[in-house]
């Protein structure tokens, strides 16, 4: 049975400027397995094509060697027979199509619908002409024949204002596509619409979500998605409870590449000392803490604190602990944190001695 894969927004080059430069050749490396899966799955499966919807580079002058690694990676697909179809998007709508030249590959014209015919359908697609492309492709499309029909193109469902080949679930039933490959939003989803009108999402995963593409055979009621690796950066999300020994469990993590993100409460003191040893890390932190609040105190532990910290006289005067002025003046005013700490605990009920 004809069969294609359906994948979109791949952002090859993606800069990744969230991420430390220790992580940006294994970041490039995912980009790399994700395509690789791509091409893998085209050619395990025997499909007709590979259809992408746009964003394939994530700008359009990108580096040489991933262009070179691109026409490396297609070549398995050359041999094969098999279409690479891309639809250019907002991200690479100028790309210079003589960098990339391939007998596998096709790049859809930005100046009208094109239609490319094989033995059992038809597709017809249309790239980006611009960063801001306001054309609607339901007033471009004129279907040519009667076999099945697949769209292509970099869009966004919306109305007048939309910048971006934008569509709408009225105009995609007019159209009459049996399938509709679009791309642009990085999260895979089927609209309703009465044709098969899938957003396959990106190709590459992020932090909180996998990545990912669609196998669609024809005549199908449903298409498969497939996933791409896993994202090599695990996110930790940490609540912090006692700061030294929470950063401590953190450095002792079994995963190097990580991003994380900190929540709980602290006070003025830790807010420092976390800043300290952010400072000393090789992986992003996202620190999302609020400042601790000063503890309302009640009238007991007020008194008692203001004794502690103030008034030892009463304590001399009242003979509270038989002990002589010099014993209970040595002994409370070297201890008078340690000593509200206690009473602070025995009030909150952590000890019951």
């Amino acid at each position: 049975m004809a069969s294609i894969l359906h994948a979109s927004d791949f952002h090859f080059g993606a800069k990744y400027k969230n991420y430390p430069p220790s992580y940006r050749e294994l970041l490039e490396d995912y980009q790399k397995q994700c395509l690789t899966k791509l091409i893998d799955t085209a050619v395990e499966k025997e499909v007709d094509a590979i259809v992408f919807a746009g964003d394939f580079f994530d700008e359009n002058n990108p580096k040489e060697s991933l262009v070179h690694f691109v026409e490396n990676e297609l070549t398995k697909l050359e041999e094969k027979g098999i279409k690479f179809i891309l639809a250019l998007g907002n991200h690479d709508y100028a790309f210079d199509q003589k960098r990339l030249e391939s007998p596998s590959l096709v790049i859809l014209p930005s100046d009208r619908m094109d239609s490319i015919t094989f033995s059992q359908w038809t597709l017809y697609g249309i790239s980006h002409q611009l960063l801001w492309d306001k054309r609607r492709p339901a007033h471009l499309f004129k279907k040519v024949d009667d076999k099945f029909s697949l769209g292509l193109f970099h869009s966004v469902l919306g109305g007048e204002r939309e910048d971006y080949l934008p569509i709408d679930l009225a105009e995609i039933d007019t159209m009459a596509f049996d399938y509709l490959a679009l791309g642009h939003i990085h999260r895979p989803m089927k609209l309703s619409s009465h044709c098969l009108a899938y957003y396959s999402g990106a190709l590459c995963g992020d932090l909180y979500s996998d990545g990912g593409f669609y196998h669609y055979v024809l005549g199908e009621k449903e298409a498969l998605y497939i996933s791409s690796p896993p994202f090599p950066i695990e996110l930790m999300h940490y609540e912090i409870t006692d700061l030294q020994e929470d950063l401590l469990s953190i450095e002792a993590r079994e995963k190097e590449e990580i991003y994380l993100i900190l929540e709980g409460s602290l006070d003025a003191k830790e807010e420092l000392m976390l800043e300290h040893w952010k400072k000393n890390q090789d992986f992003p932190i996202e620190v999302r803490t609020v400042r601790k609040q000063k503890q309302e105190l009640s009238p007991l532990l007020r008194t008692c604190k203001k004794i502690i910290e103030e008034d030892l006289h009463q304590l001399y005067e009242e003979d509270y602990l038989e002990w002589e002025r010099e014993e209970i003046h040595a002994y409370f005013s070297t201890r008078r944190e340690e000593l509200f700490e206690e009473l602070l605990r025995l009030y909150q009920g952590e000890n019951h001695d």
